[in-house]
């Protein structure tokens, strides 16, 4: 029994001095993930009373005989150590400070050589002769390089990197000398036997009296760090944060305010539950943190700190290479550690010394693993580069405004345009600007104008969100341009005139950096609109938007007006702003024109007309050319099918010319928003009205649908199935949408066209392989549709938006087929997505799917710069005679049937990668800078001036 109780003892002896480090391990990973940001210095000022108060109680308030020289240095230490916490509360960026906190330990260590250094004491100079440079030095740069790529971001501002550096100084300062002003720790120092490194010392008994002194000094310590920390709060923050809950609109004295709707307005309160979770564990840091210096030293505590904060970043974003990081960082410490340990982990010196070797093997190989990676991803040169495309062989077409034809028969147009496609955004994502100042110099090159203010920190956003594709937003770039021609008070009073009006509009009212007012709309469309700019809009300056209730688009200026307006902004107000050389990096004060937000007010007429489920085409053409085939006031002239149509049967190769209405006049009696659209409520001035999606002619400012970021249609992998297991069908299920029908309508409707003509028993073209087995010859052929019908499977499931006779009409003319389950559509490998009264809320859930995406969209939305036809879906025409060969390229040819998986697969990682709900964070972050520098009275001096 006795071996078996020393056995137990020993062991426990070889753990103990890791106990308090683990318990302050956890409370650092816990403070780190927990602890708010807005609140860091009210939750430290709490946490640093307590200990005081714990200390007072066992000391006392008053002192007896006092070292003065000790309780200055006390003091001192207990200011260095407010002013870092007050460095990384002036960052507002936790995120962005982990990395400079890497460098604690490393700078810990230089101070010490300095004091050391500059010493007289004989004992110093006796342990630095028995210091292990070499073995300490190698361990503590592993430490310290793997802590800072483990913890670095992808870009940080420098301003964030500069507290960062001085809060990892002061901490620095303010523990060693805290750790001078504890008389126990100096005394052990003293008498203790020298260490291997000359840092940890094997510690001697310590003296009760010594004791008391030190809670004493940890008492002062503790309310210096409080009082201070106090004191930065109340200047600084703010206990408020805020819910959205619906209030009675405070209207104006005249106005009958008990009609007025409710809205959603800002219901301030303390998130008590948040901060007092930070306490707790801010508290516990304070305590394990007097305790480890006071026996163990500051450089063990800045180890523990670091560690902690590798801990919190393996939880929040969890990946194989941070914790193999974590792993080489915590073997580095614990080395470290140990040998200032009285019992060692290791058994003998000799596996100590393997550990050492093995641990800066594996670190070695791994930092430069790293780093070679790094700049392998690294573009080389100055210069941005233009994407190399080498477009498809085509010839002219055979007649006037048709389709462009193939000039290689040896493959089928679809591998063309599938390599071409696919080449192409390959070059698009090698171009992508790799730091700011590229980032910076790109958007000059394009846009001819200086980024909007606090550019470097929507780059920041963006990097930390991983987002690929850092340069393509000329969507934004286009819709914005002709606001360039209005003055930034015009702007503003048209938001006024179109809230101020029931308009069936959204309305965000931003100011002092939070949203302090919603009204109308859904409240999942308003939650999904607050929470998209709930990370930024701190950034944002003081600006009312309006978003567009309806699916249909709202703004529509005649030509003339909207050529003016963009040749004023071309010629004459963006060359004035990129004139200046230096613009400020800040948006102006709130104008006098722009309330408090408390109330909206309130407007007795609109210049919005109604035309619901009227004929609209022609006002839909009005911004089009006067020389465009739409504006054929006859109405004889051909789409202008060239523009985007390659071969034979049509194949789309330029997807936003397809959806330019201007050039295919025929929309008119194909596509329901021309015929009745259900809702079309427009005005036709320009307004800065946010709409989820659009058709081409109009002027809506284009945004990410709040639709997709709250997945109002999801998908659910656990239905899905792989590939092979899919059946070779087309399949599409929905309704009658797209437009209202009224008198046979619904025969001039783009989903009863597109379900009509891909069901029908009449002839099609596909393209067959006529020559021999070594020089293909690809030529178009007619045959029956009805022989490939097994490849479609294309139906309604419900009939609406119509009369009661039209809908009846519809029953008597299509197969209607039960209601499907969206999960179902995972059955299938080729997916049908086409709009509605609008874009389609399916698209997104498809892409993530394991099936091939085929779409038939003229209505645009946000994401057009970043998802490539032919590389992420497969487009499709109206008029179709594409349809039939696109799937059946894809369910039969050899090459089509490897292509296809393979385009499944890159259109669902592209997904995963573009269509986050950070990216459409980013994208409307970005939207919202340009557009509050738009309604900038000082817009033509105010711009980010580069780095």
């Amino acid at each position: 029994m006795r071996p078996s109780l020393d056995q137990a003892q020993h062991v426990f002896e070889r753990i103990k001095p890791a106990l308090l480090p683990t318990l302050s391990l956890v409370a650092c990973t816990v403070q780190n993930l927990k602890t708010p940001v807005r609140h860091s210095l009210f939750v430290n000022a709490i946490a640093w009373v307590l200990v005081s108060v714990v200390c007072a109680q066992r000391v006392g308030l008053r002192d007896g005989v006092r070292d003065s020289q000790k309780t200055k240095t006390c003091l001192l230490s207990g200011v260095l150590y407010a002013l870092a916490l007050g460095c990384e509360r002036a960052a507002v960026d936790k995120e962005g400070l982990l990395a400079p906190q890497a460098l604690l330990p490393l700078v810990v260590y230089v101070i010490l050589r300095v004091l050391l250094d500059h010493a007289t004491s004989s004992r110093i100079h006796e342990t630095l002769e028995k210091v292990k440079i070499s073995g300490f030095r190698r361990l503590l740069l592993i430490t310290t390089g793997t802590g800072i790529v483990a913890l670095s971001c992808s870009f940080v501002r420098l301003p964030v990197t500069a507290l960062g550096v001085s809060s990892t100084i002061f901490k620095a300062c303010a523990l060693l000398l805290l750790e001078t002003s504890l008389s126990s720790a100096q005394s052990e120092r003293q008498h203790a036997a020298n260490s291997p490194n000359g840092l940890l010392q094997k510690r001697a008994p310590i003296d009760n009296g010594d004791v008391e002194i030190d809670v004493r000094h940890a008492r002062d310590f503790a309310g210096v760090v409080a009082l201070i920390s106090f004191i930065l709060c109340v200047s600084f923050e703010t206990l408020r944060s805020y819910d959205m809950v619906y209030r009675p609109q405070q209207g104006p004295v005249d106005s009958k305010a008990q009609r007025l709707p409710p809205v959603k307005t800002i219901y301030y309160n303390w998130d008590v539950g948040a901060d007092l979770v930070g306490v707790i564990f801010e508290t516990a840091k304070a305590f394990s943190m007097l305790l480890i210096i006071r026996q163990q030293g500051t450089f063990d505590f800045s180890l523990v700190l670091v560690g902690g904060a590798l801990a919190a970043r393996m939880i929040s974003r969890f990946t194989a290479w941070e914790l193999w990081l974590t792993i080489i960082y915590a073997a580095a410490a614990l080395l470290i550690v140990d040998e200032a340990q009285p019992v060692s982990i290791f058994s003998s010196a000799r596996r100590r010394m393997r550990a050492r070797q093995v641990t800066s093997l594996l670190a070695g190989l791994s930092l430069v693993g790293f780093f070679y990676a790094y700049l392998a991803r690294r573009p080389h040169g100055y210069f941005h580069r233009v994407p190399l495309f080498e477009p498809f062989p085509v010839e002219p077409p055979i007649e006037l405004l048709g389709p462009l034809m193939s000039a290689d028969h040896r493959s089928h147009p679809i591998d063309q345009l599938v390599r071409s496609a696919e080449t192409q955004f390959n070059e698009l994502k090698n171009a992508q600007s790799q730091s700011l100042a590229e980032a910076v110099a790109e958007y000059r090159r394009r846009y001819g104008i200086h980024p909007p203010p606090k550019f470097d920190m929507w780059y920041e956003f963006a990097k930390r969100r991983n987002v690929q594709l850092i340069d393509e937003y000329d969507t934004i770039f286009e819709q914005l341009q002709p606001f360039w021609g209005l003055t930034p008070q015009v702007i503003r009073s048209r938001v006024a005139e179109a809230i101020g009006y029931e308009n069936v509009l959204l309305t965000v009212m931003i100011r002092n950096g939070e949203t302090v007012k919603v009204s109308g709309g859904a409240e999942w469309q308003q939650d999904a609109t607050v929470g998209m700019m709930k990370e930024f809009v701190h950034h944002l300056p003081d600006m009312d938007l309006a978003f567009n209730i309806h699916d249909e688009p709202r703004v529509i200026v005649p030509a003339d007006h909207l050529a003016r307006l963009i040749n004023t902004a071309r010629t004459k107000n963006m060359p004035a702003a990129f004139a200046t050389k230096n613009p400020e990096n800040q948006f102006s004060a709130r104008p006098k024109d722009l309330g408090d937000g408390k109330h909206i007010p309130e407007f007795r007429s609109t210049r919005f007309n109604k035309f619901a489920h009227q004929h609209t085409w022609t006002h839909s053409r009005a911004s089009c050319p006067a020389d465009s085939p739409a504006r054929d006031y006859e109405e004889v002239s051909k789409d202008n099918i060239t523009s985007y149509a390659f071969s034979d049967v049509g194949f789309v190769y330029n997807q936003s010319a397809f959806q330019d209405i201007c050039m295919s006049p025929s929309f008119r009696e194909t596509y329901g928003f021309f015929d009745r659209p259900n809702a079309f409520n427009i005005v036709q001035d320009l307004f800065p009205i946010f709409s989820q999606s659009k058709i081409s002619s109009f002027q809506d400012i284009l945004y990410p649908s709040p639709w997709y970021w709250a997945t109002r249609v999801g998908y659910i992998e656990e239905r899905d199935m792989d590939w092979d297991k899919k059946e070779d069908q087309l399949y599409w299920r929905g309704s009658t949408t797209g437009g209202f029908s009224r008198n046979g309508g619904w025969r001039r409707q783009h989903r009863q066209r597109v379900v009509r003509k891909i069901n029908a028993p009449d002839r099609a073209k596909i393209f067959v392989n006529r020559g021999a087995e070594n020089e293909p010859n690809w030529v178009s052929e007619e045959v029956n549709r009805k022989d490939f019908s097994s490849l479609i499977n294309v139906m309604f499931s419900h009939v609406g938006q119509c009369d009661p006779g039209d809908c009846e009409a519809q029953r008597e003319y299509f197969t209607i087929a039960e209601k499907a389950d969206q999960q179902d559509a995972w059955k299938y490998k080729f997916l049908l997505d086409m709009d509605g009264n609008a874009f389609s809320g399916r698209f997104y859930a498809f892409l993530k799917s394991k099936s091939l995406v085929f779409k038939m969209a003229v209505f645009q939305e946000w994401h057009k710069d970043w998802l490539k036809p032919w590389v992420h879906y497969i487009p499709i025409s109206l008029k179709g005679e594409d349809w039939l060969e696109a799937v059946r390229y894809f369910a039969s040819e050899p090459e089509g049937k490897v292509q296809a998986p393979r385009l499944a697969w890159q259109g669902r990682e592209w997904a995963k990668k573009a269509l986050r709900n950070d990216d459409f964070e980013v994208w409307f972050f970005r939207l919202l800078l340009e557009y509050g520098r738009l309604i900038d009275d000082n817009r033509e001096i105010i711009g980010y001036p580069g780095p």
